[in-house]
């Protein structure tokens, strides 16, 4: 019954941490080693002359003269600013985006209903073929827009190859049940067929243009493509919700350890998608094995606790929090109830996550004073 909130709330916390870290990283000043050449005199004639007036230079400055840092590194910071390309400003403004992706969601509603209308009267291999084409027009169109480099048209890229992503994923599903199937689908290898292709074209996408819809993609497909191999590897009569679990605590699980080792861009989704997938999969096995599932649970979230305070991941720690005030009243309702009473429970719990919210605030500043040392050496 809580799975439907916490997945909103879990994607609620990606898209503003995707946000605020897209929007952030234009104002990260990390230090970056010195190259060779740069030290010396340079370093000293690097506040001299008109580029001393600038903010950047003049906060140096300040912070050199504070003992915060020395000439040596200032200069190092003076050279990298100098050195990256400036963010190319849209010449497209905002509102005209938004009207345009206005007007193309209409006209794509508009070709859903010209062929939604015909669809069951056409033959399949002219099913497959308006698929086909519906798929390659959205994948090289994305592919060109893309390539510009005016961001607007990036941010169109992006949107157009999750489409072809979604295209192919019908095609699969057309594939799968019309033309191998005679249009009965089986009760197997659904999501397993059309999962993989779509995970290939997600990867294919992905794989060309890390950004945060194409991992998105990525991962929505891997996630169809594990239910697929656990509903085949599991016999028929026994495959249930558990087995769905267990496979999304393992998939959950290695998806935020790649996220970890930066291994799939952009890492902070792959840690917030992989963490909350942990979180909701220990939910579903409350279907089944209710007393399990509670320990599963907390235990997910004490990890992520953890990990958050062991690698100064400030968005590690905050679902892990999530996931405790998710399981902690849980675990106290269940195990109390009866011999407390709900009043006394509720009681409880609410002082439980007091303690647990006062923990918490002693020790975030502690993480992110932590992270920010650890990026400044």
């Amino acid at each position: 019954m809580m799975i439907v909130p916490l997945g909103l709330i879990v994607i609620a916390v990606i898209v503003m941490a995707v946000r605020t870290h897209a929007r952030d990283g234009a104002h990260d000043f990390s230090l970056t080693p010195p190259s060779p050449g740069s030290l010396g005199t340079a370093a000293r004639s690097a506040f001299t002359g008109a580029s001393a007036t600038s903010g950047l230079e003049a906060k140096l400055r300040t912070w050199v003269d504070a003992g915060l840092i020395d000439d040596d590194e200032a200069s190092a910071i003076t050279t990298f600013e100098e050195s990256r390309v400036p963010e190319r400003p849209s010449r497209v403004p905002m509102a005209a985006e938004a009207v345009g992706y206005i007007g193309g969601g209409l006209l794509v509603a508009a070709i859903f209903l010209l062929f939604g209308n015909r669809w069951e009267s056409m033959a399949t291999p002219a099913r497959i073929a308006v698929l086909t084409a519906a798929t390659a027009l959205a994948a090289l169109s994305g592919w060109w827009t893309g390539r510009n480099e005016e961001p607007a048209l990036q941010r169109l890229g992006s949107v157009l190859w999750i489409l072809a992503v979604a295209a192919t994923a019908g095609l699969a599903a057309e594939i799968w049940i019309d033309a191998i199937h005679d249009g009965e689908a089986p009760d197997r290898g659904s999501a397993l067929f059309i999962g993989s292709i779509t995970l290939v074209a997600a990867i294919a996408a992905w794989t060309r243009r890390h950004e945060p819809l194409q991992h998105a993609a990525m991962f929505v497909a891997a996630i169809v493509t594990t239910i697929g191999v656990t509903e085949m590897t599991v016999a028929e009569r026994r495959f249930g919700v558990t087995h769905v679990a267990v496979a999304l605590l393992v998939l959950g699980g290695a998806w935020l350890a790649s996220g970890l080792r930066g291994w799939l861009p952009p890492a902070l989704l792959a840690e917030l998608a992989g963490s909350g997938t942990a979180l909701i999969a220990a939910q579903m096995m409350r279907e089944d094995h209710d007393e399990i599932a509670l320990w599963l649970g907390i235990g997910v979230a004490v990890v992520l606790l953890v990990l958050g305070v062991i690698r100064s991941d400030v968005l590690v720690l905050l679902v892990g929090t999530l996931g405790l005030f998710q399981w902690t009243p849980q675990i106290a309702l269940f195990y109390l109830e009866d011999s407390l009473g709900a009043e006394a429970t509720l009681g409880l719990i609410g002082a439980l996550l007091i303690a647990v919210a006062g923990s918490i605030t002693k020790v975030y500043p502690a993480v992110r004073a932590r992270r920010g040392a650890m990026r400044g050496t």
